[in-house]
């Protein structure tokens, strides 16, 4: 995954508009095409063993710790600086991989694209509530 992440971050200009890159950079931990949905299976598979092989797990640690680097560093573009943010967008997108790898036809692509879409703006409405709490 990391290095269609950093592809995609390539392709995009500094002056590109953060909560689209955000979304798009965020996508890239989704299954939502063949070659994603493979990869998340390799994924899952290679966590569960990771549980009961100390080898294993701490490239496990790894990439569990890179997700949660990758959402603060996004979230940190679209100005939410909250540790608490960054692991709820983390999870999110766990949850949603984890879904959509179990139950493939049970949630789709357009699916998983509406709740990070919904998820990334409530996170962008609620940092701008408590920035201006009378507002």
């Amino acid at each position: 995954m990391d290095v269609r992440v950093a592809a995609q971050r390539e392709r995009r200009h500094p002056g590109g508009d953060p909560y689209l890159v955000a979304q798009e950079v965020a996508g890239q931990f989704l299954p939502l095409d063949a070659a994603r949905a493979d990869e998340t299976a390799v994924w899952l598979d290679f966590v569960a063993a990771a549980r009961t092989d100390p080898a294993l797990g701490e490239i496990a640690v790894e990439l569990h710790d890179g997700l949660r680097a990758v959402a603060g560093r996004l979230l940190h573009r679209l100005g939410v600086d909250d540790p608490v943010a960054a692991e709820h967008l983390a999870a999110v997108l766990d949850g949603l991989t984890l879904g959509a790898t179990l139950h493939p036809d049970r949630l789709s692509p357009d699916t998983i694209r509406a709740v990070l879409h919904r998820h990334l703006t409530q996170l962008l409405g609620a940092a701008n509530e408590s920035e201006h709490p009378d507002v």
